[in-house]
């Protein structure tokens, strides 16, 4: 047989890229469906349920296609050097957008593969550790549980600092060093320069004190250096990275939740090299309630990046209330507004922000049984394990179905392509040692995934 022509080959590959998008807005139409049948988009005026459609095509840049070409071969595509070109062609533009996009509300986004990590040395688990990724290393540091039988004994903090790194034969364990002192329920934001760890508390102190940890592997050391005070000590509050400043808001000052704040600081990261400039500074807080068990999430809000307040805990005289509203900060004008409230309260809960600026929600609790712990005890059915999305630009909420677990009081983390949730609390006075990592999916990584699965193939 006469071997294919240069020409007939890039048309090959080219249509074999058209029928791989296709396929995929067709798997998209599938899950619409199932998501009509089954779920509530929320919005500010939540009347009614509302699902919002739209047919109307984006462009889809020609770099994806190039990308999913390149993959479906595992090289350089005989199509890449053509796509400028074909791109011109406004009936192929429509169908690769068509196919790529499709719905709007769009269903919610899957969270195929909910995996395990290597678990934490601890092998009880720790509730409120200082959690953190710096240079491919995950951090996990401190915390608190309860010894058996948890019901019968006192909580207990720690302040063995775990470390795990990835080799070539997987991801290992160490333990990297301890905390100035046993600590937990503190804030904890990952950066460029290491993991900053703020306040916290043990069993009878709240600290004010911030320090950043930071790991050698080559030298197996852990590195510790002392960041300014927060103007108050500070647990169960929630911090956030803007850019280049840290923000924090809610908590407690004391061991009570009467004791929980109305605070909102900020700490410049990048006046580190100047001493009388870095310190932390006290923001207008948002207009609502004071509250600690607060999801703090720094987002883009369409255009702009803002850093958004969610749900908490609070007490008023003898009644103790779960928070459901939303505040959005926007960091350009320092001004804040209200958004859409939460479908559900997700205190002491957690959040993270996905590849289109959405903030995925993963744990929380709701307070239904919190009058009931004690009674239930072992009984205890665990927190609700429905998440959420919500999408900043058009203040909807969605329900993006249910967890295989929910974890509380500890931090979501990105590290490779996946959300990281590191240990925490399951019911109350339960922890758990597991580490989740969540491949949360996206167009581009469904695309990939699609090639790869194609190119995996065997040949006929």
């Amino acid at each position: 047989m006469t071997g294919k022509t240069g020409r007939s080959r890039v048309l090959d590959e080219f249509y074999a890229v058209i029928k791989a998008l296709i396929e995929i807005r067709a798997q998209r139409c599938d899950d619409l469906a199932r998501h009509l049948k089954s779920s509530t988009v929320f919005t500010r005026a939540n009347a009614a349920p509302k699902i919002r459609l739209s047919h109307r095509p984006v462009p889809i840049p020609v770099s994806i296609i190039g990308i999913a070409a390149q993959k479906r071969t595992g090289q350089d595509s005989l199509v890449t050097p053509f796509l400028p070109q074909l791109m011109k062609l406004p009936l192929l533009c429509m169908i690769l957008s068509v196919a790529v996009t499709g719905s709007a509300a769009s269903p919610p986004p899957e969270f195929p593969k909910w995996s395990e990590l290597p678990p934490l040395p601890n092998a009880l688990g720790v509730a409120g550790p200082f959690a953190g990724i710096h240079k491919d290393t995950l951090f996990v540091g401190g915390g608190a549980n309860f010894p058996k039988p948890i019901w019968e004994s006192s909580k207990q903090w720690h302040d063995t600092v775990y470390v795990m790194d990835k080799y070539d034969d997987g991801y290992r364990w160490s333990k990297a060093g301890k905390l100035p002192q046993p600590t937990g329920y503190g804030a904890t934001v990952s950066t460029r320069y290491g993991v900053i760890c703020m306040g916290g508390n043990d069993a009878s102190n709240t600290f004010s004190q911030v320090y950043e940890l930071s790991w050698d592997r080559d030298q197996q050391k852990l590195t510790q250096r002392s960041l300014p005070s927060l103007p108050r000590p500070c647990a169960y509050g929630s911090a956030t990275l803007a850019g280049n400043t840290i923000y924090l808001a809610g908590g407690q000052s004391g061991s009570g939740i009467d004791s929980a704040m109305r605070n909102f600081w900020s700490l410049d990261l990048t006046d580190r090299l100047e001493p009388q400039r870095f310190h932390w500074r006290q923001l207008a807080p948002w207009p609502g309630p004071n509250r600690a068990f607060n999801i703090t999430v720094a987002a883009k809000n369409g255009e702009d990046m803002c850093v958004y307040v969610m749900s908490g805990r609070r007490q008023e005289g003898e009644d103790v209330q779960f928070l459901t509203d939303v505040w959005e900060y926007h960091t350009k004008t320092r001004t804040w507004r209200p958004c859409a409230d939460m479908p559900a309260g997700r205190m002491a809960g957690i959040g993270a922000v996905g590849d289109s600026g959405e903030i995925h929600i993963l744990g929380g609790a709701d307070g239904s049984l919190w009058d009931k712990a004690p009674a239930l005890g072992n009984n205890h059915p665990g927190f609700p394990l429905e998440s959420y999305q919500f999408t900043t630009r058009t203040e909807v909420w969605k329900s993006t179905g249910a967890m295989p677990a929910n974890h509380v009081t500890t931090s979501a983390l990105v590290w490779d392509g996946n959300f990281i949730i590191p240990s925490g609390e399951i019911r109350p006075r339960v922890r758990s040692p597991k580490i989740w990592a969540v491949e949360y999916s996206s167009r581009r990584a469904r695309l990939l995934e699609l090639m790869k699965r194609r190119r995996d193939q065997p040949t006929r």
